[in-house]
């Protein structure tokens, strides 16, 4: 891949979609069935589908090569992608909490 490949390609993984949102929704409930059964399986299981990595790399990129525009993209991509699962775990909590 040339740079402009990469850098394309890091771009797109840093943005927020519909996609992205599912599968880390998933990768949430996965990982709280996990916690939930005591399932370490489960857990590590739930790291592979987890979108998160992509604005994490975008930022890292953004921050290495000066590009503030994608630095800050990526940040905020990042926040938004970790309320989601805040808000995802919760609902699993308050879910599994008449169980417990």
């Amino acid at each position: 891949m040339c740079v402009e490949e990469i850098y394309i390609s890091v771009v797109a993984g840093a943005e927020v979609s519909f996609n992205s949102l599912c599968n880390l929704v998933a990768a949430a409930l996965i990982a709280g069935v996990g916690l939930a059964v005591d399932s370490p399986v489960s857990v590590v299981a739930s790291m592979l589908i987890s979108p998160m990595m992509g604005p994490i790399v975008g930022f890292t990129l953004g921050s290495h090569i000066g590009d503030r525009d994608l630095a800050v993209r990526a940040a905020r991509s990042e926040l938004v992608l970790s309320a989601t699962t805040w808000v995802a775990g919760a609902g699993l909590g308050v879910g599994f909490a008449p169980s417990a």
